[in-house]
């Protein structure tokens, strides 16, 4: 992918949620149930108990101050590193040479 067609696909924060949610194993936090409301990627709720979480419960992303946009352009060829947690939050910053 080209940077151009790169800034494309993610201008906002909708568009790098959307990916985020196709490269995850989206499933209950609690139950692990696959049977989810996803009608709304910022909370999803699982529909076998109720509970609700963010695309984003369980990556390094969910506690960030810095934006999606933000990580998506500091990391592009990373990113399916960073979503699975196989990188250490706290190696991160030497990676990309920001601070959360």
């Amino acid at each position: 992918m080209k940077l151009n067609e790169f800034n494309n696909a993610f201008q906002n924060e909708q568009q790098c949620l959307a990916y985020i949610a196709n490269l995850k194993e989206n499933k209950c936090i609690r139950c692990f149930s696959f049977n989810l409301n996803t009608s709304d990627l910022k909370r999803m709720r699982c529909l076998k108990c109720n509970q609700t979480f963010s695309i984003l419960t369980g990556t390094i992303f969910s506690r960030s101050q810095t934006s999606l946009t933000s990580w998506l352009v500091c990391s592009p060829t990373g990113l399916y590193i960073l979503v699975s947690n196989s990188l250490p939050p706290q190696e991160l910053p030497l990676l990309v040479s920001i601070f959360y």
